[in-house]
């Protein structure tokens, strides 16, 4: 299938991602590009302001060593430093190999080995700490440099000249553009467009992880055609969460901010990010399901935990919600009398809960990652939110997307985007082609003749369907498709993603594959149960305690019914066990963008993951627990097996 237009991704005169730093210099000066929460107050950066902290930081770099062409890892939370850092390194011609702040030790060494890098620049002391603890096992990085000073005044820190300040680079940058002025300037326009831009590791589910590497080009391009969907003006508020550590950045943060001249808004921390978000009130999010159904799952909660009168009108209003939702899902004019009652549910229960969410002014909502629950998506669309699917892969990062004015078929990632080719080999996997593809697996060969072929199609491991009308639906992964014993097919991930539409639900492993039936193992969310507990007069003392209670079983077996009516009887649960503990990223059972690691946690848990197909009613489970400080526990628990009323195994 092919969906080309005449559409132009890179422009001559501005060919690379610093050209744009440039360009929004000279127009745009005195306009806010940056703003940041600090103590309450927040502060806002001009695009001349941002320019010069740029410049300062990429000519600092260059006079510690830096050549066009390193690599240079980040790792921390966006802030101003880390993009005045990013826009900096782009304009001297480094690349940005980006690192998830909670990314272990080992896991930080192989990227920083894997990628080459030569410096690294990281948010605090414990991120400081970290590259400290593996000194001796990264030789290559020349320089550690660090933004946030608390903590930093320690002798072992000051003295240590591994280990160098933010604002001492920027001085020595400081000093460079005034002993060799308009150095910054040439090295922009010595950047081509076919260079390297950034390095993104993929979640490595099924091997070691991969780095991604794509160009200034591929970069635009990518801005550009999103712009063709999800066009952003200049000032415009977005929210910047995702990190660099992720190709998510670019399609709400560097990208939207350089092209468009989006503003990025950075919430004082991640414990105020609620609070903060409703002051900014983001035109646009993209994120993955297991955000969305959070935010779902906490307003669900709240709504519960209100009083009777708005629970009452909330729950009135919903199914007026439901109704407008699917007429603009079919694409139908809305009737009057619709209008009308959509105004009133507007005003008097959607609003409310979007401003405490800070969705109040959101104008786009696209959802990547993998396919949202239908539950979840038709949740969105009934209180107002124009949800829809954007499919994308770090290697290819806009491939489908549900269009404004056309059909939403629920459930679908959408139609093919104009410039990309698609086909499906024999097996149903899905092949794509287009100008915004990544350049290579670093340091791979192998692996990248595997995944592109000799006439440019990317293999993406998707396996999908394409209707009649050029919509698109995933399936999973081609090599995670499951079967029963009976041969029937069905997807782990899909039955996953209902299933945490669950208020109280925070995250589900099924098993089956080769069995006779289908089973969950499901982790609550801890803070939503424990509230539901204490108004319903449950007693409990610890989430072990919790998770094994019958009451929590029974709202758990909720949501377990709920999803069973949307499946094929032979692929419905038939038992489930509620876990005693939350899938953790720290303990390797997750990967950074929390993906389940289905063969690592068949090895851990081998115990119930068989278990739960015996006769037994109950399992000794035991996990292994590691804390910051390194050191690691036992816990041992019961967990209970049950069985789902009315589904015969």
């Amino acid at each position: 299938m092919n969906n080309k237009s005449n559409f132009t991704a890179v422009g001559e005169e501005y060919p690379t991602l610093p050209s744009y730093l440039a360009r929004n210099y000279l127009i745009w000066g005195d306009k806010v590009a940056l703003r940041q929460k600090d103590f309450g107050i927040w502060h806002e950066y001009t695009w001349k302001q941002v320019y010069e902290m740029s410049k300062n930081f990429g000519l600092g770099m260059l006079s510690i060593g830096l050549k066009k062409g390193d690599k240079v890892c980040i790792i921390g939370d966006n802030e101003v430093e880390t993009y005045v850092a990013a826009y900096g390194l782009y304009g001297v011609g480094a690349v940005i190999v980006g690192i998830w702040v909670d990314a272990l030790p080992d896991e930080v060494v192989y990227y920083l080995t894997d990628s080459e890098s030569r410096f690294a620049i990281v948010r605090d002391q414990e991120q400081v700490d970290k590259m400290l603890t593996i000194k001796n096992k990264v030789p290559q990085i020349e320089k550690v440099i660090w933004w946030e000073p608390k903590g930093m005044a320690a002798p072992e820190y000051k003295n240590n000249p591994w280990i160098m300040g933010f604002n001492d680079v920027s001085e020595l940058g400081r000093k460079y553009d005034q002993e060799h002025p308009g150095t910054f300037e040439e090295c922009i326009k010595q950047v081509l467009p076919s260079d390297s831009a950034n390095m993104y590791y993929t979640s490595g589910t099924t091997g070691a992880a991969k780095g991604v590497v794509r160009s200034h080009s591929a970069q635009i391009y990518m801005r550009k055609l999103l712009n063709l969907y999800y066009p952003l003006n200049l000032g415009d508020d977005c929210h910047s969460m995702i990190q660099f550590a992720s190709i998510g950045e670019p399609i709400t943060g560097s990208t939207a901010n350089l092209l468009n001249g989006a503003v990025i808004n950075f919430p004082e921390s991640p414990d105020t990010t609620e609070v903060d978000l409703r002051e900014i009130a983001p035109r646009f999010h993209s994120l993955t399901p297991r955000f969305y159904e959070e935010i779902a799952s906490k307003m669900r909660v709240r709504i519960e935990s209100a009083g009777a009168l708005k629970r009452w009108v909330f729950n009135l209003m919903l199914p007026i919600g439901y109704k407008v939702a699917q007429y603009e899902i079919e694409n139908r004019p809305l009737p009057v009398w619709w209008r009308i009652l959509k105004w009133i549910a507007w005003w008097t229960a959607f609003r409310p809960n979007l401003d405490k969410c800070g969705l109040l002014k959101i104008k786009y909502c696209t959802n990547s990652g993998f396919v949202l629950g239908a539950h979840t998506f038709r949740f969105y669309r009934a209180i107002g939110i124009d949800m829809r699917e954007f499919y994308a892969s770090t290697e290819i990062p806009i491939i489908a997307t549900h269009v404004k004015g056309h059909n939403i078929k629920v459930g679908s990632l959408g139609e093919i985007v104009v410039s990309v080719e698609v086909r499906l080999a024999d097996n149903g996997e899905l092949y794509i082609r287009g100008p915004h593809l990544f350049d290579e697996y670093y340091r791979k060969p192998d692996k990248t003749a595997s995944a592109i072929d000799s006439n440019g199609w990317y293999h993406s491991g998707d396996a999908v369907y394409i209707d009649d009308d050029g919509y698109i639906f995933y399936i999973d992964r081609v090599t995670e498709l499951a079967s029963l014993s009976s041969g029937q097919k069905y997807s782990p991930q899909g039955i996953e993603a209902q299933m945490r539409f669950g208020a109280y639900i925070k995250d589900c492993w099924i098993l089956g594959e080769g069995k006779d039936y289908v089973t969950a193992i499901i982790t609550i969310d801890f803070d939503s149960v424990s509230k539901w507990a204490e108004r319903h007069h449950v007693p409990f003392t610890t989430m072990i305690d919790l998770s094994q209670k019958d009451e929590v079983a029974n709202l758990v077996l909720k949501d377990i019914i709920r999803v069973n009516s949307g499946l094929p009887p032979a692929t419905r649960i038939k038992k489930f066990a509620i876990f005693h503990k939350e899938f953790d990223p720290d303990e390797a059972e997750l990967t950074r963008s929390r993906k389940l690691r289905r063969e690592y946690m068949y090895k851990k848990y081998k115990d119930i993951a068989d278990g739960i197909y015996s006769d037994n009613d109950v399992i000794q489970v035991s996990a292994e627990f590691s804390y910051a400080d390194g050191t690691k526990d036992i816990v041992t628990a019961n967990v209970k097996i049950r069985k789902v009323p009315g589904e015969q195994e």
